[in-house]
């Protein structure tokens, strides 16, 4: 398998910039793919995507801000 490092990159900065204009709270769901654990969860407002443990952490500080 090869890896186009600047390829990857260029998708990283893309889902960022998707992450950093959804606006409001993101909408996480998760695509399992068949699989137990999801590799990533994909927000349905602005189709960036976190992976479970980043999503977990994400959700717990809305949590604690809206109280």
């Amino acid at each position: 398998m090869k890896f186009n490092i600047k390829e990857i990159w260029k998708k990283v900065k893309e889902n960022r910039k998707r992450l950093d204009s959804c606006e409001g709270i993101h909408n996480f769901t998760n695509d399992k793919d068949g699989k137990i654990v999801p590799r990533y969860s994909t927000c349905t407002k602005c189709k960036g995507e976190l992976d479970p443990i980043h999503v977990n952490w994400y959700i717990k500080g809305v949590e604690h801000g809206s109280k």
